[in-house]
């Protein structure tokens, strides 16, 4: 049977594998143009993790998240730490590594 101690680390494991899979699809973001102020940010799975919305000249993220009903949380999902980061460009190459930590 299985120990607390080896329950623990299989859940780190798992913890871990989820965190770095997480990391992996937004460290490969596209960015598509909805309009001349606002763009969708998808990552590497095609899955909608926020927009850049083009706001007193400089485009900002906005975070996007869903919960397990699929309604819209503003400034969650995976990237919600970097809600409100600020680019020069939509550069999908520079928001993935700005967003990403890379």
């Amino acid at each position: 049977a299985a120990t607390r101690g080896d329950q623990a680390k299989w859940q780190s494991h798992i913890c871990l594998r989820v965190l770095f899979g997480v990391w992996r699809s937004v460290s490969r973001l596209t960015v598509t143009k909805i309009n001349d102020s606002a763009c969708r940010v998808l990552d590497a799975r095609g899955l909608h993790v926020g927009n850049l919305k083009l706001i007193g000249g400089r485009w900002k993220f906005k975070a996007i998240g869903y919960d397990p009903n699929g309604a819209v949380i503003p400034g969650g999902g995976p990237l919600t730490d970097r809600h409100n980061v600020q680019f020069e460009t939509t550069d999908a190459a520079m928001v993935s590594s700005v967003l990403a930590g890379t």
